[in-house]
């Protein structure tokens, strides 16, 4: 059975004194178009509803958890609730008003939410956790010739596979070699940030084990790897976006291998905000999730 533990953040009494000022979310103030959005804060001022389901790793019990007043997931709620067990991500809901929920339904491959830190995180083992939104077979989420994913992301050093951070994948398997899919992976053993469609271009991170902005740009027919905003060397491409999944991790099927690592926001556009709008939000995220700013 699942139940609904969902703290509302309006003020929806009528009189008495004023409330506390509404809460400002950082894609109220940037334009293009947004297709997906995940995150453990509320991204939008005018969102008022879920950010997780979790499972209870005690006795599998399920429970919908929203956000605390401040605008972050209501961690106190979800650490009552699991009365020290672990907890399992079964569904990241969608923020961006298209109702494209991530989803995972077997257990063994739920990441599992960190709450040890000042900010929860969503932690991918690396061998077979994931997320991912299905538009249904023959169907596609968006058409659009230009994208741009951003997300916040804190990977190790490790082995040389691509691991995917993201994929947007149309009615098919492969996030790569195909004009309408593309993905944005990381390679530990190179330490390297790579987005990929037709080709891959790549950005060299200069430092593992703390959080980044990682994104991936698709700009009329150049694509770029940027790392807390910093474009990487760029690769021109061509075509139409047209996907069916949208996946955190890896969509399945796919043969390439699963992320190691934890993710906190990851927002996904097809029309782009322009260059003002795209460094504002790289910025907040960069303070919100406490990115280091070393330069390479």
């Amino acid at each position: 059975m699942t139940t609904r533990n969902h703290t509302r953040s309006r003020n929806r009494a009528a009189g008495g004194p004023p409330g506390p000022a509404a809460y400002a979310g950082p894609l109220d103030s940037v334009g293009g178009l947004v297709q997906a959005a995940y995150s453990c804060r509320r991204l939008r001022g005018g969102y008022d509803d879920l950010c997780l389901r979790l499972r209870r790793g005690s006795d599998n019990a399920q429970a919908d958890f929203g956000f605390a007043p401040i605008g972050l997931l209501d961690k106190d709620a979800i650490s009552t609730w699991l009365n020290g067990a672990d907890g399992f991500v079964v569904a990241w809901y969608d923020q961006s008003g298209n109702g494209r929920t991530m989803e995972q339904s077997t257990a063994g491959n739920q990441p599992l939410l960190e709450l040890s830190g000042a900010l929860p995180l969503l932690a991918f083992d690396g061998s077979n956790d994931g997320l991912q939104y299905d538009a249904g077979s023959g169907n596609a989420a968006f058409s659009s010739a230009t994208a741009w994913l951003t997300t916040v992301i804190n990977t190790p050093a490790g082995d040389n596979d691509y691991r995917r951070i993201g994929s947007v994948v149309k009615d098919g398997t492969n996030d790569y070699d195909d004009a309408g899919s593309f993905n944005l992976s990381f390679n530990g053993a190179n330490r390297q940030l790579l987005a990929q469609r037709d080709a891959a271009t790549g950005c060299d991170l200069w430092q593992v084990d703390v959080p980044y902005v990682a994104a991936a740009r698709f700009e009329a027919v150049n694509l770029y790897a940027t790392v807390n905003g910093l474009d990487g060397m760029g690769n021109t491409q061509a075509g139409t976006f047209a996907p069916r999944w949208i996946a955190i991790a890896k969509p399945g099927g796919n043969s390439f291998s699963h992320l190691q690592g934890l993710i906190g926001e990851w927002i996904l556009f097809s029309d782009l905000p322009d260059s003002g709008d795209r460094a504002a939000l790289t910025a907040d995220q960069v303070a919100y999730w406490d990115v280091p700013t070393v330069a390479p």
